[in-house]
């Protein structure tokens, strides 16, 4: 071993333990800071709760560990230095050995399972794993619906000391869209999945449109935020006005 791992690895192994297996991206984070070579407290830290949709960039993607296996190392090279057990199965079942057929397994010398060569695998439905993940999250977020803004994205509060201006004022953070319970305009109410969905059908916007604004724009990844705090501030700040009014103070200071 060489106490190192390549980006994509991490990443897919990130969302095995999370959103797959269902275990707390805690134990990931520990495990690879105990590992890795090129272990960063604050990088490792932060890339694993994104990983685990508890982060303030939560990501917004998907792997599939075996389909990854295949478009990452379609020669099965990778594979088959780190996991020598697999070596002799031919490439398009190196990624899936169960895929396999049992003469193809006996001629590669391998066995499935307790007792034998190689692992069973983990999760056999990894989409159903993967949703209950999802439902498991909007039930949490349900629970805590006024940390929710109009739009259905998560709300901070920003603890002193972090901004210039804006210390202890609420400030939305990116948001999966599947994870989101946005509130009726009209009705001031918030929808619920039911109506989520018939308002989805209609081809309704549950935000205003970000076209032409890039990732800060409105409903974006750190963009404005116009909910009311309250005590009646204002929250609507960027990402970026705030890192300015930061280099504005510190050169003048």
């Amino acid at each position: 071993a060489t106490g190192w791992m390549a980006q994509n690895v991490r990443m897919v192994a990130a969302i095995l333990l999370c959103e797959h297996l269902h275990i707390h991206w805690v134990e990931g984070e520990r495990w690879f800071h105990h590992t890795l070579v090129d272990a960063d407290l604050a990088i490792n830290a932060m890339m694993w709760q994104n990983a685990g949709k508890g982060g303030l960039d939560q990501w917004n993607f998907t792997m599939h560990p075996a389909k990854s296996g295949r478009t990452q190392d379609p020669s099965g090279e990778y594979t088959r230095r780190w996991c020598p057990e697999l070596a002799g199965l031919p490439t398009k079942y190196l990624h899936s050995p169960w895929e396999a057929p049992k003469d193809v397994l006996r001629a590669a010398g391998v066995t499935l399972g307790p007792g034998g060569t190689y692992p069973a695998r983990l999760v056999e439905d990894v989409g159903a794993a993967a949703a209950g993940s999802r439902d498991a999250i909007r039930a949490q977020r349900k629970r805590h619906l006024a940390w929710n803004d109009p739009g259905g994205y998560d709300l901070i509060t920003l603890p002193r000391g972090t901004t210039v201006a804006h210390d202890g004022q609420a400030y939305r953070i990116f948001t999966r869209k599947d994870y989101r319970f946005p509130r009726d305009a009209a009705g001031g109410h918030w929808r619920s999945d039911e109506e989520e969905v018939v308002h989805s059908q209609r081809g309704q916007a549950s935000r205003p449109s970000n076209r032409g604004r890039g990732r800060g724009g409105r409903g974006g990844r750190g963009g404005h935020q116009s909910w009311k705090s309250g005590d009646g501030h204002d929250a609507a700040v960027s990402q970026k006005s705030v890192m300015y009014e930061y280099m504005q103070r510190s050169a003048g200071a």
